[in-house]
């Protein structure tokens, strides 16, 4: 079976205290992209799982085709669909 190739929105602390260790033990995901309007966040985040893709906006995220599932770890003020 091949990998299920995760990508995340938002990285506060839901995120880096739950889903980003849990995609990091996970044996058949692999970590594909993150998207962060909060630049400081995404490169700490970037250098400590390193994920392929890295981007600003959700948007570009959802348009990669790359990426199999996507968590929504962002705030409900935050939600703008």
């Amino acid at each position: 079976m091949d990998k299920i190739r995760v990508g995340i929105v938002g990285l506060g602390p839901i995120a880096q205290n739950a889903h980003l260790p849990a995609i990091e033990k996970a044996r058949d995901v692999h970590f594909q992209a993150i998207a962060d309007t909060d630049a400081a966040l995404r490169d700490q985040v970037r250098l400590r799982y390193r994920p392929e893709t890295v981007y600003q906006h959700s948007d570009e995220l959802f348009a990669d085709r790359n990426v199999d599932l996507v968590i929504l770890a962002v705030n409900d003020s935050s939600m703008c669909l």
